[in-house]
């Protein structure tokens, strides 16, 4: 190896092993022949273009000595000839000591590398932003009411055993007065609540913004007597004046 970039390959070199160290990465190819004027000339253009573009990898194979190397490669039928790889996979081919378009190659393919791990930074950038928004958006909602209760369906029509019963249990209480969420209708409440809270099922209920938990402690807490205490005292303000308030 003449570089960090710049490698020698020898007969038994394992390539696969080498180009799937290099996945996402442009991998330059060059097969030569010590006998190839030509090829003489390409070795010292991957020379200075190694030592140019530290973000790529170049390669110089001698073909004759690399037999089982140069036949996985069949669009290699003379010496010089540059092949330009891009997760293993051939997406370029200059035959000859085609000096300009070598470097055309080289400079067309880094570029579009570029663009494309620049995309994949801004998507999860705007992932990362995504989860942002969606936690600001939980932690309204958990607090849009004193009680809220995030259920499958609704009050009058649960969708589910365990909602069914937490809404029956919280009826017993005639002054309890709770906003609910229905999570069927949007997956990424459902899916975003179980990680914001560290709950991993539903009914989930929240008194004064607080995870209480679900049925299993709710009822628990009933019959001890602790969740008439926990609940907060009736005010004169109306239901919808608080919401509007906490959540618009």
């Amino acid at each position: 190896m003449s570089g960090q970039n710049l490698i020698n390959v020898s007969p038994d070199t394992n390539l696969d092993q080498l180009l799937s160290e290099k996945r996402g990465e442009l991998v330059v190819l060059l097969f030569w022949a010590d006998w190839s004027n030509p090829c003489k000339q390409m070795i010292q253009v991957i020379d200075a273009l190694a030592n140019d573009r530290p973000n790529v990898c170049f390669m110089k194979i001698e073909a004759e000595q690399c037999p089982d190397i140069t036949e996985k490669y069949p669009m290699i039928s003379s010496v010089p000839t540059t092949l330009f790889l891009v997760n293993g996979k051939v997406v370029g081919c200059v035959a000859g000591a085609q000096v300009p378009q070598v470097v055309a190659q080289v400079d067309q393919w880094s570029k579009k590398l570029k663009l494309s791990k620049q995309k994949m930074a801004e998507r999860k950038a705007s992932a990362v932003e995504s989860e942002e928004s969606l936690n600001a958006r939980l932690a309204k909602l958990v607090r849009m009411s004193p009680v809220v209760l995030f259920m499958k369906g609704d009050p009058s029509n649960p969708k589910c055993g365990f909602s069914n019963k937490i809404v029956r249990l919280l009826s017993e209480y005639e002054n309890c007065k709770f906003a609910y969420f229905d999570i069927l209708t949007d997956a990424q409440v459902r899916e975003g609540l179980k990680k914001f809270s560290n709950w991993p099922t539903f009914p989930q209920l929240y008194i004064k913004g607080e995870l209480v938990g679900g049925l299993d402690v709710v009822r628990e807490l009933h019959e001890e007597g602790e969740l008439e205490d926990m609940l907060p005292k009736p005010s004169g303000e109306n239901m919808d004046d608080r919401l509007k308030k906490t959540y618009f």
